[in-house]
């Protein structure tokens, strides 16, 4: 007769690419800092050139370890990452974070307590950089007039200085509460809501698959909020660290406009499309690469 394993409190589910030291740190950080539940850490390996996997099988036995033949993007290995979760919630945890107090913990007891009527989908932290400044960690949804806008700043003021303090510190107009999404970076749901909303929707290889899995739980009633108490830092970006590629380029792009043409109409679509397509006109990318662009943008 089999025995059936008893059900952890959370599953950690990382997604990695490449970033073998930085994942490194931030499963270290996560046995040193979590106690008082059960859990376990699953790594998915999105086919890292790296040592990633050998280094994690060396000094964290525990961890399961999930290697891809291929890199299929963020939300497709985090899908299956909780397709083998073995517990209540899942924590989508990035491997550019460290974790500095028992934060698992305390996104697990704020669920616990506060989710009698069974309508919060999601929960996170106010995120921190290595100073201890509140950076990047809850958002709008995407809207048209409003990504508009904020292309505007990005292209003209963004390198002012009252722009700059602006953007640092936009993220501290409030402390804890409801938000549109939280960033994927420490996104904590639990698996029956992940599971039956469909997860993380596969067309997204790389950002906006959090925005477009918490408006699914916006339409379902389900609230999403930022709380207290837990301490992770992000070294945002680090993950990927090449800021200002083609490829990220092309990746943040492609997301958005599959955002605006699932959840946004066909007006707003066609309307960011010819926005995107003015960029081949920036000097910052070769004649290639535009080409390129372009050609990744009609798929």
């Amino acid at each position: 007769m089999s025995i059936k394993k008893q059900r952890n409190d959370v599953s950690v589910v990382i997604v990695s690419y490449n970033t073998e030291k930085l994942l490194y740190n931030c499963i270290k950080s996560i046995y040193e800092q979590t106690s008082s539940l059960s859990f376990e850490v699953i790594v998915v390996d999105n086919n890292s050139s790296d040592n990633s996997t050998e280094v994690i099988a060396e000094n964290f036995p525990d961890v399961k370890v999930i290697k891809l033949p291929e890199n299929v993007g963020f939300g497709n290995a985090s899908n299956l990452g909780a397709d083998y979760a073995n517990s209540k919630y899942v924590l989508f945890l990035n491997s550019d974070t460290i974790l500095k107090n028992n934060a698992i913990k305390l996104f697990y007891d704020y669920f616990e307590t506060h989710n009698k009527s069974n309508d919060i989908g999601a929960i996170g932290g106010l995120l921190i950089d290595e100073n201890d400044e509140i950076i990047h960690s809850f958002g709008r949804f995407p809207k048209l007039s409003r990504d508009l806008v904020r292309m505007l700043k990005d292209r003209f003021y963004k390198t002012t200085r009252i722009f700059k303090r602006y953007v640092k510190t936009s993220n501290k107009t409030i402390e804890s509460g409801f938000v549109d999404y939280i960033t994927g970076a420490d996104l904590f749901v639990p698996v029956e809501v992940f599971k039956r909303l469909g997860g993380f929707d596969k067309y997204f290889f790389m950002y906006f698959e959090e925005s477009d899995l918490q408006l699914r739980m916006q339409k379902e009633g389900l609230k999403r909020m930022v709380v207290e108490g837990p301490s992770i830092i992000h070294l945002e970006g680090a993950s990927f660290n090449k800021p200002k590629t083609n490829l990220k380029r092309i990746y943040y792009d492609r997301s958005m406009l599959h955002f605006y043409s699932k959840n946004l109409g066909f007006f707003s679509y066609c309307f960011l499309f010819f926005v995107k397509l003015m960029n081949i006109f920036s000097l910052r990318y070769t004649f290639k690469e535009n080409i390129e662009y372009i050609k990744a943008l009609r798929r």
